[in-house]
């Protein structure tokens, strides 16, 4: 890929100072037929020239009906059934490839998701170990830049449990991913809850990245000050911006809060604190990407 993104995205993991500030935009499915409709193009990474796309094997276009999933496993913020694909599937494998590929011929970022999912854990449902770590070698070894690791906020806000159930599990993904002979991903560990207490932790094992950040769930600025020189931040926009509640001078504001804390060495990705649903403003969603877009720092 060419690779402004990529490029810019690689200095701030390796903590020099960006081209400017990488930007990253999820959506719930709802939403996502909305962008289609509304702009005319497959995703909102098209839509708005982000600078990641998620490697999107459930809901890409003429993959549904033939790759091998297993029934429903969870479902998206809005109820949408999703289904999970099950790794070591060759033709699962060839299609993630073409996936990535197409991705980073975008010259955008490819992002790997991963559902780790403490609540179907501590249950017994939960997907094995070797399963979720596999399905990450999978990404790693396709060309994903990113692995996001997407867990609810049962144990990630009691740093105690989280410990008992979660932390071997993360350590275990991370770890069969730092091999030479997978390729070189980085990792999100992605959690809509307060995960300061767990923080260390997560540096410890090796995550690059934690999110989404924002004053609701792990406040930026304080992780920022005690942590920005061993982990990078995925968030710092609080979504009620994008919905109209919102001017697109405080939206600015906020960029410009994001960019300094960038220009004093923190790694931060521009983000909502939440997925995205069907109550956004599409001129919003438009200011936010066109400000972190034309600001250089």
């Amino acid at each position: 890929m060419s690779s402004f993104s990529r490029d810019n995205f690689i200095r701030m993991i390796e903590r020099r100072r960006p081209y400017r500030l990488p930007i990253d935009l999820s959506f719930a499915y709802s939403a996502r037929r909305l962008v289609r409709e509304h702009f005319g193009v497959s995703n909102a990474s098209q839509a708005f020239d982000l600078d990641f796309e998620q490697v999107d094997l459930i809901h890409a276009s003429g993959f549904l009906q033939s790759l091998p999933l297993k029934g429903v496993i969870s479902v998206d913020s809005d109820g949408t059934p999703i289904g999970e694909v099950i790794p070591g599937d060759p033709e699962t494998f060839d299609r993630m490839l073409t996936l990535t590929d197409c991705i980073h011929a975008s010259e955008r970022l490819a992002v790997g998701i991963i559902s780790v999912d403490s609540i179907a854990a501590s249950t017994g449902h939960g997907f094995p170990l070797d399963r979720n770590a596999a399905l990450a070698r999978e990404y790693c070894m396709a060309g994903a830049d990113v692995i996001k690791l997407i867990d609810d906020a049962l144990y990630a806000t009691d740093p105690i449990l989280w410990r008992g159930h979660m932390k071997t599990k993360i350590r275990g993904i991370v770890e069969a991913v730092r091999q030479p002979q997978n390729g070189t991903s980085s990792f999100l560990y992605y959690c809509e809850g307060d995960i300061t207490g767990i923080i260390e932790d997560l540096i410890e094992i090796g995550v690059d990245m934690i999110g989404p950040v924002s004053p609701k769930t792990t406040p930026l600025t304080g992780a920022a000050q005690e942590y920005q020189e061993e982990i990078g931040f995925w968030g710092g926009i609080e979504s009620d911006l994008l919905t109209g509640k919102g001017s697109a001078a405080t939206i600015e504001a906020r960029v410009k809060f994001l960019a300094q804390m960038a220009k004093n060495g923190a790694s931060i990705v521009v983000a909502p604190d939440r997925l995205l649903g069907c109550d956004i403003s599409w001129e919003r969603v438009r200011t936010l990407a066109r400000v972190v877009q034309s600001m250089s720092l």
